[in-house]
């Protein structure tokens, strides 16, 4: 996994929107890479994996978990990894 924290936005400057393109050679079965998505406060989440090892079914699976990690952690800045992993 990468996390890019990076902002895209530069205030006063240009609009900036990233976008990741694979370039089709997977050498790990998963990769995840989250950006800053416009400077809106929202992340971009992009799931680099071989279909072959895991089917899109997990993929949006652990999306659903992330997403949840993520709300859930919001609002509870005290909760735990367990409790989190509990969720799903």
């Amino acid at each position: 996994m990468t996390y890019q924290p990076v902002s895209m936005h530069i205030h006063g400057g240009p609009e900036i929107e990233t976008r990741w393109y694979s370039n089709g050679a997977v050498s790990q079965p998963l990769y995840l890479t989250i950006m800053d998505g416009d400077g809106q406060g929202g992340l971009k989440v992009y799931y680099e994996y071989m279909s072959n090892v895991i089917t899109s079914e997990k993929i949006k699976d652990i999306h659903r978990c992330m997403l949840l990690f993520m709300t859930e952690g919001a609002k509870n800045p005290q909760i735990t990894l367990r409790e989190l992993f509990d969720l799903c």
